[in-house]
């Protein structure tokens, strides 16, 4: 029996046999010919008798589906050993309408099998295989993404990558909106200063743990970013609050920054001396875990994002949130986990924050005190985070419910 369906995804952890898996890619394939978008994730723990067994069978399998399934435009395998070079190929080579093909975990595949399939696949916007990190880029595969005309989204996250690979994308004149090299080494500030000189369309960038950037690179590379809206940094520990001013004063039209794990706050008493200016278009700041961040940096982060709608603290070790709130009126998202002081949020008594809808205090020394007045003063708040707090006790809780007239089960966690 046949149907029109032209999307499934397919979701299975437990572990099964190689051929109920098979059969499985062979029942979809029989059964939904006009599927468009295809997700298959298997993710599970096998011993290296099992690996054998199943990469056999999921291999026949892939190719039997790629057969089958013409029409395919958008193809997603989560799991480590569901596909490989040989199926990876016959997929791009029969599936000619391919538009987007997400792997992660590609632990058998390689380079070279990559830089074959996607000669095959033209019509390619999005490619994305993670998890690359044993090998070395080759020739090939350089040559192999100049050649992807059409492609928007490249995402090579934890891979060895080369300045020569940059090099390549930026000189090819890709039309690149989205960008994602997280936990990428191999290359360096020459190459992703060409790429992006050459690809000004990027929206979307993610450059986390690129652990040799520095602050004056960002400086540079931000007077690139005339298309940015989302950035990501985190992991790179040698930027401070200078590159976090760059990208505010330097990208018209960004609008979230996450810079985790960095250096912010180092610098703290150069804010003083900077020329002030407001960003209405932030409305997201990811800053967790910056050990030096302190009250002065956040508290002008706030006036310069005055339209601040998410914020993401946790590990913070300041106390000036409740003036933040004062700042930003618009928040509605505010995370503030592991943090080691009781009276966090206690000067929030006598002010309203209505906006306020999602609070994270999970593993914080909040208290039943402060718990109370967050009942008072965030009367539109949907849900509250208080998993591992170790102050709060069954009559604060008890407190709130009553306070706030809560029925929904989803509200406390």
């Amino acid at each position: 029996m046949t149907t029109t369906l032209n999307s499934l995804a397919f979701i299975n952890n437990r572990v099964s046999p190689a051929n109920a898996y098979a059969d499985l890619l062979h029942i979809i394939a029989e059964s939904f010919p006009f599927l468009e978008q295809l997700h298959i994730h298997c993710f599970h723990l096998l011993d290296d008798h099992l690996k054998v067994e199943f990469c056999s069978a999921s291999d026949y399998a892939v190719k039997a589906l790629a057969s089958a399934l013409p029409k395919l435009r958008k193809v997603r395998f989560s799991g480590g050993h569901l596909i490989n070079d040989s199926s990876l190929f016959h997929l791009c080579k029969n599936c000619q309408f391919l538009e987007e093909l997400l792997i992660s975990e590609g632990f058998l595949i390689t380079q070279p099998g990559i830089a074959s399939a996607i000669k095959e696949g033209p019509n390619l916007t999005l490619f994305s295989v993670r998890d690359m990190a044993r090998q070395k880029p080759v020739s090939d595969l350089v040559a192999s993404f100049a050649s992807m005309r059409n492609l928007t989204c490249l995402d090579l996250s934890r891979w060895i990558i080369s300045d020569e690979l940059l090099f390549s994308v930026a000189n090819a004149g890709i039309p690149l909106t989205k960008l994602e090299l997280q936990g990428c080494v191999g290359y360096s500030y020459a190459g992703i200063s060409c790429l992006l000189s050459k690809c000004q369309l990027i929206q979307h960038l993610n450059l986390g743990f690129a652990e040799f950037l520095e602050d004056e690179h960002i400086t540079w590379l931000s007077v690139f970013c005339v298309s940015l809206m989302f950035i990501n940094l985190s992991g790179c520990r040698k930027l401070t609050n200078l590159s976090l001013f760059a990208l505010i004063r330097n990208c018209p039209l960004l609008s979230e920054i996450k810079m985790e794990q960095t250096a912010i706050g180092e610098n703290g008493a150069l804010d003083a001396s900077m020329d002030f200016f407001v960003k209405p278009s932030i409305k997201s700041l990811h800053l967790s875990y910056n050990k030096r961040l302190r009250d002065e940096s956040i508290k002008l982060f706030a006036s310069i994002c005055p339209n601040l709608e998410i914020l993401v603290l946790d590990f913070f070790k300041g106390n000036g949130i409740v003036d933040v709130l004062k700042r930003c009126p618009r928040i509605r998202h505010l995370s503030l986990s592991i943090h080691s002081k009781k009276g966090l949020l206690s000067g929030m008594m006598n002010f309203q924050f209505p906006k306020l809808e999602v609070l994270k205090l999970s593993d914080s020394a909040i208290d039943d005190e402060s718990l109370f007045v967050i009942s008072v003063s965030c009367h539109g708040l949907l849900h509250l985070d208080v998993q591992g707090c170790p102050w709060i006790t069954t009559k604060g809780v008890k407190q709130v419910i009553v306070e706030k007239d809560i029925c929904s089960p989803s509200f406390l966690s």
